[in-house]
């Protein structure tokens, strides 16, 4: 079952709200890496995912009509990060501490 922003938030609160945000990169969890950034406002169609509106803010980064998609599900896209050294860097904080 796809899992709706109303049920995350119910988990979330049950947790320390320091602790990190790590995704898996596919559902056998085979590589991890840190939450980096969300997408709101986003379309998911036909395995795409498109802007569910084109704002002036949006059309400023360069977004068009072609990136805009009126059908499919309305959703958030979470995205990892890339840094390969932020593990080491927090390991190394929590060190110190």
């Amino acid at each position: 079952m796809a899992m709706q922003i109303k049920h995350l938030i119910e988990e979330l609160k049950e947790m320390d709200p320091d602790l990190y945000v790590v995704l898996s990169s596919d559902a056998e969890g085979n590589t991890y890496n840190f939450l980096q950034g969300i997408a709101i406002n986003q379309k998911l169609s036909d395995g795409s995912i498109y802007l569910s509106e084109l704002t002036e803010d949006l059309e400023n980064e360069g977004y068009t009509e072609e990136d805009v998609c009126a059908d499919g599900v309305d959703c958030v896209v979470f995205y990892p990060g890339d840094d390969a050294s932020m593990l080491e860097k927090l390991i190394a904080a929590s060190n110190q501490s």
